[in-house]
């Protein structure tokens, strides 16, 4: 490596503030020790409209609606959102990289 390319490799670490390898090396550490990754599913249950008066007047209600759940990680941050801006840099990265790649 020349000192040129261990210049740009260190750019990409997560102490120079390189957030995506931060993310990977997150979502990576814990599987190399056995660990689940923390995710959150929080289920919102949306009632048809009015359902919610007559339910409170005493009628009988049927009742639809939708569910939506919602995959995080233990920050808040949405499961596919991370991952698709994990993909987004990787290729960037890649890019960078791809000259030195040709010249081998």
């Amino acid at each position: 490596l020349t000192g040129e390319h261990i210049a740009m490799i260190q750019r990409l670490q997560p102490y120079a503030g390189c957030d995506w390898t931060r993310v990977l090396r997150d979502l990576s550490n814990p599987d190399k020790h056995r660990h689940l990754t923390a995710v959150r599913h929080p289920i919102v249950i949306a009632p048809t409209i009015g359902s919610t008066e007559a339910i409170l007047a005493g009628k009988e209600v049927e009742m639809e609606g939708e569910i939506s759940i919602g995959i995080t990680f233990s920050d808040g941050k949405p499961v596919i959102e991370y991952l698709e801006q994990l993909v987004v840099d990787v290729t960037q990265t890649l890019y960078v990289f791809k000259p030195e790649f040709e010249r081998r």
